[in-house]
Formats: structure tokens, sequence, C-alpha cells
């Protein structure tokens, strides 16, 4: 028969209460709590709960209860005593082996912990870290990938610093990484380095992953904002080669086309088989791209098969293969006249975007508003005169 925690009113019958479970699911003796401080009630349990997680010692349930009367203790205690507390749950919880151990149990645990501890930022972010690294270790990032939906949110209730900024945004993206959620992951990887104070040799790796990640990544076809990143423009001076050519290979997917990444490859053969990127992969997204950077060189966007052929470095016979992916993946929308051999984009990705750009943009909406004011401005004056006409030949 189960034996449930039983929520009861005084300090002194909660901690029996918990006493007995806890002698009842390890099989020792009970330990005693009448004329014992609080803390060193707290601390005993502690120690004991290890024996928790044993498969046949106690149901989920019972484990579940036992805790959530235990965190109504600690919250009892004085802030430092509970800060201690919280940090020994969460060790043992996230390292007590083997550390696969009714996973699922400890991750719900975790979960509760942190909402026990609403009014304290610091602690919530310390569970919410520790939550999302021992999903990670356990292989159950499936768990806590919903709860990233409103991250932004809670990183800035709890205030963190750079430093804890990017020790969270490393363990998402590893969680998205986990789950084979790759654009998600690469995402929280310019997160992490968009985060980075200066440059060391950790955001260095990271921009040489996150670089590799970008063009690896075959839905991935706009990433021209990583090249504005401090960790990454340092790749580029590096006195390392693989990380100089990495840029160099970053510049022409962000920017360039097939043509360069053939003349790349020529200069730096089996280059691209010791950073992991596969060969045929990477063409055919620099093919991709290259189409939607072909519309901006002719003005009515027509083109013919043999044009666009030799722009992406293929046979006739392949354009409309390539054409039809690159609109099925949103990179272009164009038609094709296959008696005419004709391939007419209509619209494409705008595959870069500076700060020159953003300016002019801003210059070109500012000559608008100052445009539709003057419009206005004269509509108003014209609506005026017309009442005024109207009530001259009235009178």
């Amino acid at each position: 028969m189960a034996t449930y925690v039983e929520f009861v009113s005084t300090e002194v019958e909660q901690s029996t209460a918990l006493a007995k479970f806890l002698a009842k699911s390890s099989g020792s003796e009970e330990f005693q709590v009448e004329g014992k401080q609080l803390s060193e009630v707290v601390k005993k349990f502690l120690s004991l709960i290890p024996s928790l997680f044993k498969e046949n010692n106690s149901n989920d349930k019972e484990v579940e209860s036992f805790f959530f009367a235990l965190f109504g203790l600690i919250k009892k205690l004085d802030n430092e005593s509970a800060k201690n507390a919280t940090q020994s749950v969460v060790s043992t919880l996230t390292t007590n082996q083997p550390i696969d151990e009714r996973a699922l149990l400890r991750l719900r645990i975790l979960g509760n912990l942190y909402n026990v501890f609403d009014e304290n930022p610091a602690e919530r972010y310390n569970v919410f870290l520790a939550l999302a690294r021992y999903a990670n270790a356990t292989h159950r990032s499936e768990v806590v990938l919903p709860q990233f939906k409103d991250i932004e949110k809670r990183v800035a209730e709890w205030g963190l610093s750079s430093k804890q900024k990017r020790e969270l945004y490393k363990e998402i993206r590893d969680s998205f990484r986990h789950g084979n959620k790759g654009v998600e992951a690469y995402q929280w990887s310019t997160k992490y380095l968009a985060a980075s104070e200066g440059v060391d040799s950790e955001s260095t790796e990271e921009a040489f992953g996150a670089a590799l990640e970008a063009i690896r990544l075959p839905t991935l076809f706009r990433f021209d904002d990583l090249l504005e990143l401090a960790p990454v423009k340092q790749l580029q001076s590096s006195q390392n080669a693989t990380h100089s050519k990495v840029y160099n290979l970053l510049k022409i997917f962000v920017g360039e086309n097939a043509e360069s990444f053939s003349k790349f490859n020529s200069e730096n053969p089996d280059f691209l088989r010791s950073v992991a990127l596969d060969n045929e992969s990477s063409l055919n997204k620099i093919r991709i791209l290259s189409l939607a950077s072909l519309s901006g060189t002719n003005g009515n966007g027509q083109f013919s098969y043999a044009q666009v052929a030799k722009s992406l470095g293929v046979d006739e016979d392949s354009v409309e293969l390539y054409v039809v992916t690159a609109v099925s993946e949103g990179v272009i929308e164009a038609r094709m006249d296959q008696l005419e051999k004709t391939v007419t984009i209509t619209k494409s990705l705008q595959r870069t975007f500076t700060q020159e750009q953003w300016k002019q943009l801003n210059e070109n909406l500012s000559v608008w508003t100052n445009n539709v004011k003057l419009l206005l401005k004269t509509l108003a004056e014209t609506k005026q005169q017309a009442a005024a006409s109207l009530q001259a030949e009235s009178i």
C-alpha cells in the first residue's frame, strides 16, 4: 500500500511526516525531529534524499509529494540557509548516479522547485539552468523545449549578466541540437555570440562552429548578420588558417555565387572535408543562393536557361530542378517557360542588408514621410479653398 506525504500544519508535524516517509523509503532508522532546529532537520533530509531515486523504494507521486513538502520547509529558512539547501537539492537531482535513473521524475521536481521560488530571480535562473543542463545530459531535451518560448522575457526578469546569458544560451542551443532542430540551434548560437563581451578563445570557437553551422544547414539561406558579430569578424584575421578560410567561405555563402565557391574549392582542395562540410550539399546550397542574386543582374528578371545554367555552373537540363527547389524553399518566386526556355524571377531573397542599406532605407522613408505630409497639407489647403469658394457663391 502506498504511503503518501501528508500536508500537515506545523513545522514539527511536517518534519515528522517527512522523516517517517524517508525511513520507510530508505529502510533506515527514523530521524527524530523533536527538539531539532529546522535547519538541522532540513540538512538531515537532504543527506537522505538520494535513496528516493532507487526504482523500488517509492513511486513517483510519493517522491513528488515529499519534495513539495520539503520545499515548503526550505522556504521557511533564512535566506542564506535556503539558498544552500536549494543548491544541495539541485546538485543531488542532477548528479546522483546513475544520472539518468528516473530522469523524468527529477525534471518534474526541478520544475516544481523553479515554481516555488517565484519571488527570487537569482534562484529561479540557477534552477532553470540546471533543469536545461540535466535535460541535455540525459537526452530529455524535448521536456524543456516548450519552456524556451518566452525565455527572453524571463531573461529580462532575472537581470542576467552577459556571462549568465551566454551560459543559458549555450544550454538552449544544445537543447535544440539534441532535438534535431538545426535552424533554432543556430539562432541561439548567434544570440550567444551577440552576448559575448570582447573576444576570447571560447567565443572564437563558438564563432567558428556557428559559421560552419550556417553553411551546413540546408534550409538556412539568410545569415548576413553573422558577419557583423565581433567573434565572427575575428576569424578573418585569425592566425589559425582554418578559421580564416571558414570566414572567407562564409562570406561566399552570404553574398557571392557558385563561381566564387568553385574557385575557393579549387584553391583549397579537401578543405570542406577537413571541416566536415559535404561538398555536394554545399554546392547545391550556393547554387540556390546564386539564383537569389541573379535577379538583380537584369531589370526585367528574365533569363534564358543558358544564362541560368552558366550562373549556376550546371547543364541546362538541371536548371528547372534548381529553380523549383529555390521556389519551394522560398528563396525566389519565379515562373518558367519551357517552350521558350526562359526563367522569369519576380521576387528573390535579399541575401544581405548592410548598415549602409539600412541608412538608405531610413533616408527613403524620411523622404516618403515628408512627401506624404506635403500631400496632406496640399489636400487640406485645397479643401479649405473649395469650402471658401462655395461660401462666396452662396452669398
